[in-house]
Parts: structure tokens; C-alpha cells; sequence
């Protein structure tokens, strides 16, 4: 179990939540194209529908995203 899991919209899919947390963790496309046992051209295709999706246009835009999640967790469970 991973320590720590994104929570999305429902328009993201499982296998996309599944790319966003390595994303975030830093991996590369080929490394995940490699763990997830799928092309990484399948890969760039779910960072694609991910980004479209959320409205980001990068990696940056990404990680940016995650930590505003982490913040209202934290905000959330603090009260």
C-alpha cells in the first residue's frame, strides 16, 4: 500500500491517479511505462488526458497541484 495516495476528481481514472502519484514521486515516463508494465507512449497519452483533465499544463503545474491537495488535507484534519 502506498503511504500516500492522491484523491482526484472522478473524471480521473484509477490507472491515471496510479501515474499521477508516481509523477509526483518524480518518475519518468519510461520508469513508469516500466512498473505499470505498458508502453511509455500509453503513458505520455494518460500525463496527456491527466493534464486536460485537471487543466495543467506541465509537470510543474502538476507537482503545484498535488501540494494545494496536501494543504487542504492538512487544513481539513486540523480542524
Amino acid at each position: 500500500m502506498r503511504e500516500e495516495h492522491v484523491h482526484v476528481t472522478s473524471d480521473v481514472t484509477p490507472r491515471e491517479t496510479e501515474i499521477i502519484d508516481q509523477l509526483v514521486r518524480g518518475w519518468t515516463a519510461r520508469e513508469i511505462a516500466s512498473d505499470l508494465r505498458i508502453s511509455h507512449h500509453t503513458v505520455r497519452t494518460h500525463i496527456r488526458n491527466i493534464y486536460e483533465k485537471l487543466g495543467l499544463g506541465n509537470r510543474i503545474d502538476l507537482l503545484r497541484w498535488r501540494e494545494s491537495l496536501r494543504t487542504s488535507e492538512r487544513v481539513w484534519f486540523s480542524s
